[in-house]
């Protein structure tokens, strides 16, 4: 008689794989180093809003990113470098 192992009921904590994590900053001005350049970046809550069919309350917050210079190509690796990780 075989019996048929069920791992539903196995806890989480037994994965090998690393678990993903999300950093979230909170509101107010962040420095940080980017490829060698120092960035500022304040992050502000606005007002929490029903939206959708459901009328789901959401918050809108702002992100703005900063740095000396005339370009804004590192401001744009930055960001793209966050959109190809966060599709992976």
């Amino acid at each position: 008689m075989k019996v048929k192992k069920n791992n539903y009921w196995m806890p989480a904590g037994d994965s090998k794989e690393k678990p993903k994590v999300e950093y979230y900053p909170a509101p107010g001005l962040h420095f940080f180093i980017y490829k060698g350049k120092k960035m500022w970046a304040t992050q502000t809550k606005g007002d929490t809003k029903c939206i959708g069919w459901e009328n789901k309350p959401e918050t809108q917050e702002t992100i703005i990113i900063m740095c000396y210079g005339g370009s804004t190509a590192l401001i744009r690796e930055l960001i793209d470098e966050a959109v190809v990780y966060s599709m992976d």
